[in-house]
């Protein structure tokens, strides 16, 4: 299991069991809803995740499927709603097990998440070109009268733009329905600076990652 959310702050949300979230999800095909615009008048409700960690950057690099730098072109919003199987039976497997088809209700599971779409500028690690563009996922977005804000996860639009950086690097997982998200906010999104990409946020232990570029570059090395 990747992630953990719990709702912190005074506003009720509705969220899937995280092994539907994570493994289960299937964006649903709805227009771009571009960021700002009238939701971002919305009152905020703050959520927390709980994501895997690495001792090292070494470990962190090991487990990413991806590792690339990035250009930031833009970013909107969009809704996940769970691939719902009521023929898996074992509640281990599947939160739904035991329930009617037509007593889901597919539109109280949807979980908003933020898309940045970036262009790969370098490849150190994994099966992506450059050239490639990919869509980067990060919890939050407009849910039932709310902005879902993760908490220690900045948005790779406001890192770009508050930086003032032009590339960042990611350490990316892969998922099956093609979409990519960073390890941790910590360790898997990285600003470029020089000859080092340095994390973007703090890790819950107060450490900063750092990897040099001649690290970065020894992954595509036979």
């Amino acid at each position: 299991m990747k992630t953990r959310l719990r709702m912190i702050g005074r506003h009720p949300l509705t969220f899937v069991a995280l092994v539907v979230l994570i493994l289960l999800v299937a964006a649903i095909v709805v227009p771009r809803i571009p960021l700002g615009g009238t939701a971002s008048a919305l009152p905020v409700a703050y959520v927390n995740a709980d994501y895997p960690t690495y001792e090292t950057s070494a470990k962190a690099l090991d487990a990413a499927e991806a590792v690339v730098a990035v250009e930031y072109v833009d970013s909107w919003f969009d809704t996940l709603y769970p691939d719902v199987d009521t023929s898996i039976k074992d509640p281990a497997r599947n939160p739904q097990a035991g329930i009617d088809q037509d007593d889901i209700d597919l539109t109280a599971m949807g979980v908003p998440v933020v898309v940045s779409q970036v262009v790969v500028t370098e490849v150190f690690s994994g099966k992506v070109e450059v050239g490639q563009t990919l869509e980067v996922q990060q919890l939050g977005g407009p849910d039932n009268g709310v902005m879902v804000v993760e908490v220690g996860a900045p948005l790779l639009g406001d890192i770009v733009k508050e930086r003032r950086v032009d590339q960042l690097v990611l350490l990316l997982d892969r998922w099956p329905e093609g979409h990519y998200t960073a390890l941790n906010p910590d360790q898997g999104v990285l600003v470029l600076r020089g000859d080092e990409a340095v994390s973007s946020a703090t890790g819950a232990s107060g450490t900063v990652t750092r990897i040099s570029l001649e690290e970065l570059r020894q992954l595509s090395r036979p």
